[in-house]
């Protein structure tokens, strides 16, 4: 099957704009969209790395072979200084999703302009891989906003304000500003919000560092996921590298408390450990690239979470 490669600079919300590389297909099932971690850049950047195998392009192929009949997005970060990745238009408190859905919405208009077709609503994949996965924490924080039964005044964050967790000062997320933002800028826009986030089928957690753990988002997170409309699974695909970390204990507490809580609520999970009888490196964490599972839940498993 014949595929089309752009890099496109598209406008996303609020004047920002993100750069997309594209691999698109003729009638297409569904669009994945992939955000990267530290050190992933173009292969141009990275001739000298270590880790050139994991540039931009090569992950592309990556995802291509694993989501063959998708069109697939990778949303280049905004800004990437000595190898960090700063997601700066999506962390903007209250914009997460809404500049998500322009970027798509903008970045497949582009393209059936230049292919003279048409563009079409399709089914939506999210992955986050490494430091990709704060997009994912901030699009629980909103939507978990939006959804709460407790009609929260401001955004709440996705970090339990009661769990205290000790970073280390060169951990990057914890530079992360967390402003008091009124929720009336999710309400605004929430009928766009949802009808953008219904059509998510299903969310990857790649091997990430950090994990949402307050309750007031989790859990109309998780109900949502399990909604009778439409379904979202939850994937979570860790490797040694970061769950057995003894240095960084809190991605492990983290991710225990947002199983825990997924769980509760009857959300559709499928946890996925990858090289855990390795010790930690970057080479396994990288390869999880290589090797995370797509598979959907089957009919049986679905019954069986439905009834816990």
């Amino acid at each position: 099957m014949s595929r089309v490669i752009n890099k496109l600079l598209v406008d996303g919300s609020l004047r920002t704009r993100n750069t997309v590389l594209s691999s698109t297909i003729a009638n297409a099932k569904k669009d994945v969209i992939f955000f990267h971690g530290d050190v992933q850049d173009w292969a141009e950047s990275m001739t000298t790395s270590e880790w050139k195998k994991y540039c931009l392009e090569n992950t592309l192929k990556f995802l291509e072979s694993k989501y063959s009949t998708a069109n697939i997005f990778i949303v280049r970060a905004v800004r990437i200084i000595h190898e960090l990745t700063e997601y700066d238009n999506f962390l903007r408190p209250g914009q997460c999703i809404m500049h998500m859905r322009t970027l798509l919405s903008n970045a497949t208009h582009q393209l059936s302009k230049s292919s003279s077709g048409e563009s079409k609503d399709l089914p939506i994949i999210l992955l986050g891989f490494s430091k990709g996965v704060l997009i994912l924490n901030h699009l629980v924080a909103e939507l978990g906003t939006l959804l709460s039964s407790k009609k929260p005044s401001i955004i709440e964050d996705w970090q339990d304000p009661n769990y205290k967790v000790s970073l280390p000062h060169w951990e990057p997320s914890l530079r992360i500003k967390r402003t008091c933002t009124s929720s009336s800028c999710l309400v605004k826009d929430e009928v766009n919000i949802i009808k953008f986030l219904d059509k998510v089928e299903a969310i990857h957690w790649i091997d990430g560092h950090r994990f949402p753990t307050n309750p007031i988002v989790l859990e109309p997170f998780a109900k949502w996921t399990n909604r009778s409309t439409n379904n979202t699974k939850v994937f979570l695909h860790t490797s040694p590298r970061q769950i057995k970390d003894h240095r960084r204990k809190w991605i492990r507490e983290e991710y225990e408390k947002f199983v825990e809580c997924l769980k509760e609520n009857k959300a559709l999970l499928v946890e996925k450990h990858y090289f855990g009888d390795q010790p930690g490196s970057f080479e396994s964490h990288f390869k999880v690239l290589e090797d995370f599972v797509t598979d959907a839940l089957s009919s049986r498993k679905r019954r069986e979470m439905r009834s816990r």
